[in-house]
């Protein structure tokens, strides 16, 4: 893959060029070889979800994130009487899955070890699934990436969050019938509100929040970890 490095002044005018010009999901795709991964990036709802009701929630939302943190901090950095040494990065993933889980899923879903186990370990089997699939020639790729492990460890997860995800977004439909119900003020609910439109499947819902997953969880975590 070729890398293009352009001074500064030029930024705008590639802001204005078109998707069929020059794509950002389209690049991702390609370097992520998410035909055979699966990462969505061609997803609208997605996009525009986080563009329409998550940048503007974040506001309302500081109090709950920063209680959140403060509790997580406390879980998995706990006070010590002397110098202790600790895995610094991971104890950051646990917070950082944590705190965007109460914005993703809502309070009850957040801090289940099955969630955590999915959103934490996603974006690891994700690249290795994508290590394993770059060495192997562009031609031979449709025939052997599918049965590489690393992908078949991804197909798996993928599962688990589709059934676990599955039965959470029934429930919320079911209550959704009641007219006194209040829907949960998180990114899960904000989809299905779009989704009322675009009626995706459960799968594809699931498939969505893991996608989210991937671009918040380690990419917080090791900015954090740097600093």
């Amino acid at each position: 893959m070729d890398t293009v490095v352009i001074p500064p002044k030029f930024l705008p005018e590639l802001r204005r060029l078109p998707d069929d010009v020059l794509s950002f999901p389209v690049a991702v795709y390609e370097s992520m070889e998410a035909k055979y991964t699966g990462l969505l990036t061609d997803e609208p709802l997605m996009a525009h979800s986080v563009k329409a009701d998550l940048t503007p929630a974040l506001v309302r939302l500081n109090p709950t994130i920063c209680a959140e943190v403060d509790e997580a901090l406390q879980e998995e950095l706990p006070p010590c009487k002397d110098w202790t040494g600790i895995y610094i990065y991971m104890s950051l993933v646990k917070v950082v899955a944590k705190v965007s889980g109460r914005v993703f899923v809502g309070p009850d879903i957040c801090h289940n070890p099955e969630y955590l186990d999915a959103s934490i370990n996603y974006t690891m089997e994700l690249m290795h699934a994508h290590e394993a699939i770059k060495p192997i020639q562009p031609w031979l790729r449709p025939f052997l990436a599918n049965r590489l492990p690393q992908v078949q460890a991804l197909r798996k997860r993928e599962k688990q969050a589709q059934d676990f995800l599955g039965p959470v977004v029934e429930a919320r439909l079911e209550a959704q019938k009641s007219p006194d119900h209040k829907r949960p003020d998180d990114m899960l609910q904000w989809l299905m509100n779009r989704n009322e439109e675009r009626r995706l499947s459960r799968t594809r819902l699931a498939r969505l929040l893991l996608a989210i997953t991937f671009a918040a969880i380690h990419t917080t975590s090791l900015t954090v970890t740097n600093v």
